[in-house]
């Protein structure tokens, strides 16, 4: 039995990092078969008026934590202001061309959209479950195992945009409603996942390490169709001002509406099962 309590500064950031882990191994069977139990749960915060950033947050998937899933990519989902600009065209009846008809004119107009990221968690806990069977001595073994975790933010005021950036998205667009805080997918903030399947492991006696290859069944994943928040425009009084009569309502704002009503989205599967092959132990 192992029980490690870790605490310390992470990188050159004031934050906080705290790891709890926890390891048992039971013999069974007539003391030939073992069963593994391994747990771990940490933690980030940061103080000072300072967050953790994203690379000093916990992220979860792989041979190391949960087996079935790619590494480092079990993490909440949330989506992030981002100002940009859409080229829009109208006829302008004041300008005629030399067959008379009204010119094609285009106008930019700022408008404000959502990407989609993934930001890590401040909170993490996983577990692993194995039965190993020993097949050629220490050499060679058969494992099953079984492992489930989950990743979140539970301090969401530490995950929220820089105050700086978030000014000038306010005075870039001071008719929208604008929040610091990031909101989350729906159930991507400490979504479950777990993983079972059979890993066969060769111990090479030269080199003192584990070789192993292992097919991994998710029984519980993330499949979501992720649709970001609908975005907004800004057209100023001046820019108004200057468009012919009724081109505003009847060509102009019909483009931008469907812009904002058509934000970015993509259809989110972890994967159903998983074949790889490492030189690891899970634990």
């Amino acid at each position: 039995r192992r029980v490690l309590f870790r605490s310390g500064l992470g990188g050159n950031t004031r934050a906080i990092t705290t790891t709890a882990e926890f390891k048992r191994f039971i013999p069974t069977y007539h003391k030939r078969n073992t069963i593994g139990v391994h747990f771990v749960g940490a933690f980030v915060t940061g103080y000072g008026g300072i967050e953790p950033p994203p690379f000093e947050r916990w992220y979860a998937g792989g041979e190391t934590s949960i087996r079935g899933f790619d590494v480092q990519t079990i993490s909440p989902i949330t989506f992030i202001p981002i100002a940009s600009s859409s080229t829009i065209s109208y006829t302008d009846p004041r300008q005629l061309d030399s067959a008379g008809n009204p010119r094609v004119v285009s106008l930019t107009v700022p408008t404000l959209g959502y990407t989609i990221t993934f930001p890590g968690g401040d909170t993490e806990g996983i577990m692993n479950l194995e039965y190993r069977i020993p097949i050629v001595g220490s050499y060679f073994s058969m494992d099953f195992f079984l492992d489930s975790g989950t990743v979140g933010v539970f301090r969401r005021n530490q995950l929220e945009l820089n105050e700086t950036g978030f000014e000038a998205l306010q005075q870039a667009f001071p008719t929208s409603t604008l929040t610091r805080n990031l909101t989350f997918a729906p159930h991507s903030n400490f979504g479950m996942r777990t993983s079972t399947g059979v890993e066969f492991v060769i111990n090479l006696p030269i080199v003192h390490a584990p070789f192993r290859i292992y097919w991994a069944y998710n029984v519980q994943r993330y499949q979501n169709l992720i649709v970001a928040p609908q975005g907004d425009y800004y057209l100023s009084d001046a820019l108004k001002n200057s468009l012919p009569p009724g081109v505003l309502d009847t060509q102009i704002l019909p483009q931008l509406n469907h812009i904002a009503a058509n934000p970015a989205q993509f259809n989110y599967v972890d994967p159903l099962h998983t074949v790889r092959f490492t030189v690891s132990r899970t634990f």
